[in-house]
């Protein structure tokens, strides 16, 4: 196994590993209060921004610091929430279930997020690399990719190529530049 094979099971290992520990009550609370602060912070953030005592400040700075307020705020608050349920998970008795479950959760997790690495490298000159051709899991990503690629937007591949192009130039022009 190359290292990168590693780097893949540290990576599934310890997203099990996380999702039992905490369970699946936990972890999909988790998730739903990331996209709720998420909402919060565009609904409210430009008005708290405006709100701050930052008058000197440009405009933008204000309403990305109130997006940040607003986002860590409803996390803090929504964690707290999520801390209570975890709680009445526990005094039911469904603490094993739920960790169980949680684990499912967490290789679920851990397997989407290697398809993701194995999109980079695919989309990427990375692909030629030879940590990645003399990789164990790498055909089996390149598999569950290619099952996934209908669901796929058609011209994600095009943007990210772009983007890619405009990152290598970037650095390129940062590398040569004299210091």
């Amino acid at each position: 196994m190359s290292a990168l094979d590693w780097v893949f099971v540290v990576i599934l290992v310890g997203s099990v590993l996380i999702g039992a520990l905490r369970g699946l009550v936990f972890e999909v609370l988790s998730l739903i209060s990331w996209v709720l602060a998420f909402f919060a912070a565009r609904l409210w953030g430009a008005e708290v921004g405006m709100w701050l005592p930052m008058q000197e400040m440009d405009e933008g700075v204000r309403i990305a610091a109130g997006l940040v307020i607003v986002f860590v705020v409803a996390i803090f608050a929504l964690g707290l929430v999520i801390r209570i349920i975890g709680k009445l998970v526990q005094i039911v008795g469904l603490r094993p279930f739920d960790r169980t479950l949680g684990a499912l959760f967490g290789a679920l997790r851990g397997v989407l997020l290697l398809v993701l690495i194995a999109l980079v490298f695919m989309l990427t000159s990375m692909r030629e690399s030879q940590i990645w051709n003399t990789s164990v899991f790498a055909p089996h990503l390149v598999s569950a990719v290619s099952v996934l690629r209908p669901w796929m937007p058609q011209e994600m591949g095009r943007h990210w190529s772009s983007l890619v192009d405009q990152l290598t130039e970037a650095g390129s022009r940062i590398a040569a530049e004299p210091r």
